[in-house]
């Protein structure tokens, strides 16, 4: 989620409608965590607007779960892109890497560590057994807190969203195996990206996180080898209308919500739970698939709002938890509106800061070390 997206063989041109979606995802994944903070409080007086909201199409709109795996996807397109490069060199690539990831998350855990010094966390302010009760640190622990900056850790209570930069830097030190195994499958990547849902199946099945997280990286290193293909179909002679693409994007949405949509109905361990979890990973990949392909998608997201959000999606997204959670402890969950107001706000403005403070500086840090390595082996 931190990669700029950028054109394999052609590394001037940028696929702004990824950007986008990136911008669009981490935009949902902080609504998604204010009706974390909401639910406890707010269904009481407002149980049928809150239903209609969260067991609807509407749900798209706090899907957190599900924007993180289309990161998942994402992260397996653009990190393959500049592998698939003739000029690609695994020296650099890796502590390149390690610094593009670290160094923001270090940055975020700094912040997140800070946060709970100044403003002590009293369960008293908060709903029993909520989100905020019961994921979020009340204190700092050292030892923890190297863990959790270790990315190795199981628990991230400081950063909640930070459980999955532990599968993205596996994923960073995977992804030249995964590149070699995708191209492999140039010729089959349908039915290897089918392969790939039925693995996330199995580990839905028998409760394997390395089976439910990894497939959605892999099908990402498929979309990278078939791009150019994909790109084509922006300009072929008989490219899809406008409707079809409407369509094929609300039917890869579906996919990708129907776990959520049917979760009064079916229970989590339930065979028919795995099954529609199991299609999550295949309604990203038809997201990025409609963003890439359809023109119409690709001007929506290129204005000025998507691409801004995509900008500082990957420090929105490191940071926005802890200051939620800290304004919520500071007023109290039961002053929801107002942490609504002034929670949203403020964590766009602060991601703007850290964008250009912590993860601007980390990433040209990565740039200079790539470069270097480069020009010493040649």
């Amino acid at each position: 989620m931190s990669e700029t997206s950028r054109i394999g063989a052609t590394p001037t041109t940028r696929l702004h409608s990824l950007d986008g979606l990136r911008g669009v995802a981490s935009a949902i994944v902080l609504i998604h965590h204010v009706s974390l903070i909401v639910l406890p409080v707010a269904t009481g007086s407002a149980g049928p607007v809150w239903w209609l909201i969260t067991q609807s199409p509407l749900s798209v709109l706090f899907a957190g779960h599900e924007s993180v795996i289309v990161f998942f996807v994402l992260s397996g397109l653009v990190v393959t892109l500049p592998l698939m490069k003739p000029s690609s060199d695994l020296v650099a690539y890796y502590p390149s890497r390690v610094l593009r990831l670290y160094l923001p998350v270090w940055g975020a855990l700094a912040l997140a560590a800070a946060l709970v010094l100044i403003v002590p966390r009293d369960l008293a302010q908060v709903a029993d057994d909520s989100w905020l009760a019961t994921t979020n640190a009340l204190s700092v622990d050292p030892g923890e807190l190297l863990r959790q900056a270790s990315l190795t850790s199981a628990q991230y209570d400081l950063s909640n969203p930070l459980w999955s930069l532990r599968w993205e830097m596996l994923y960073s030190l995977l992804a030249p195996l995964f590149m070699v195994a995708a191209r492999a499958c140039r010729r089959w990547v349908w039915p290897a990206g089918a392969a790939a849902v039925a693995i996330v199946l199995v580990g839905q099945l028998i409760g394997n996180s390395y089976l439910i997280y990894l497939p959605p990286f892999f099908i990402g290193a498929l979309i990278a080898v078939s791009l150019p293909r994909v790109l084509e179909l922006r300009t072929a002679e008989h490219r899809p209308s406008t409707a079809t693409w409407a369509w094929l994007l609300t039917g890869s949405i579906a996919l990708l919500m129907l776990r959520t949509l049917f979760s009064p109905l079916v229970e989590d361990g339930e065979p028919v739970a795995a099954a529609l979890s199991a299609l999550i990973p295949a309604g990203a990949a038809g997201v990025v698939l409609c963003v890439l392909a359809w023109p119409g998608a690709d001007r929506l997201l290129a204005r000025a709002v998507p691409q801004w959000l995509g900008r500082i999606s990957f420090s929105l997204y490191l940071i926005h938890v802890p200051i939620l959670v800290t304004l919520a402890f500071a007023l109290g969950d039961a002053a929801w509106p107002a942490i609504m107001l002034i929670g949203v706000p403020l964590c766009l403005l602060a991601a703007e800061v850290f964008e250009r403070v912590v993860e601007k500086p980390s990433h040209r840090l990565s740039r200079s070390v790539r470069r270097r390595i480069v020009e010493r082996r040649h």
